[in-house]
């Protein structure tokens, strides 16, 4: 695709994951629908702001635990449905302790 940016292959996914909303201070439920190495897509009722750090819980399987983890909001949409497409992007990780990683979260 032109134009196209993601350094991650993009994998549909279903996992039940729960965002912790910047206005009401309290975790939401919403709906993934594909996730890489770099970040995650949900639908949301509602919209969150761009450049927003948020907390996700995310139940992979209903055998363990949810797996708490960090995202920055990079893009937002609303869809014909009235519902929001979120892209999410994960905070930079070392892959093999050969890249550097600051505070701060770097759209890929």
């Amino acid at each position: 695709m032109a134009g196209e940016r993601r350094i991650f292959e993009r994998l549909p996914c279903n996992f039940a994951i729960e965002v912790k909303s910047p206005f009401a201070y309290s975790f939401e439920r919403v709906k993934s629908c594909d996730f890489s190495a770099g970040g995650l897509g949900i639908i949301s009722r509602r919209s969150l702001p761009l450049g927003e750090d948020v907390e996700l819980k995310i139940q992979v399987s209903k055998r363990y635990s949810p797996i708490p983890h960090r995202a920055r909001v990079v893009w937002s949409r609303q869809e014909a449905s009235g519902w929001w497409r979120i892209g999410l992007c994960f905070p930079p990780f070392k892959l093999f302790k050969l890249m550097p990683v600051g505070e701060e979260f770097y759209p890929l």
